[in-house]
């Protein structure tokens, strides 16, 4: 397709050994519609939807690159350019909820760390910018940390951390507003 009366083009990329790379239609210099991209094996690896402003809207999904299947890795959704809705990793587990770009309500995130990964649980409340209650995990799935925050993002309440070193060693700090008491 090509219409460039109505500056609507059907746009195709190729890798260097010819196999598309990405597929998209183009309406007033940026993208419009279903946008696909592909490996150099001609696997996809991503769909993505944009709106007539070529803004990134509605479902937009990601394939795991790392299989020969087409695994659907990650999902996040959109609204006119901004996260509005679920944000979800199939591959470990993550998720996170956001509305007209705010992060809100619980949420999980796996990060790397000197002794493995770590999932990080919490919950953040709507209208507030920090998050209220947090838990961190080892890998093999032990409490590394728990603490909740009071309103200003300070740190209220006890602080449990965990020396995990084959045996449970739970260590309690309480603090009062970000401030320790003891």
């Amino acid at each position: 397709r090509d219409y460039k009366g109505n500056k609507e083009v059907l746009r195709e990329k190729f890798h260097d050994t010819g196999v598309l790379k990405c597929r998209m239609d183009y309406k007033n210099a940026h993208p419009v519609g279903l946008v696909e991209t592909y490996d150099d094996s001609g696997r996809l690896i991503s769909q993505e939807n944009y709106n007539e402003k070529g803004q990134l809207n509605g479902i937009q999904k990601y394939f795991d690159e790392t299989t020969s299947e087409k695994k659907l890795e990650k999902e996040i959704s959109y609204l006119n350019g901004i996260k509005n809705g679920k944000e979800q990793n199939f591959k470990t587990g993550d998720f996170a909820h956001f509305e007209q770009g705010v992060q809100v309500g619980s949420f999980q995130e796996t990060t790397p760390h000197n002794d493995g990964k770590r999932i990080i649980k919490g919950y953040i409340k709507e209208g507030v910018s920090h998050i209220q209650s947090l838990q961190e995990f080892y890998s093999n799935g032990e409490l590394c940390r728990q603490v909740s925050y009071d309103k200003e993002g300070q740190i209220h309440g006890n602080e449990i951390t965990n020396s995990f070193t084959g045996e449970n060693r739970n260590h309690i700090t309480p603090y009062n507003h970000g401030v320790k008491n003891g």
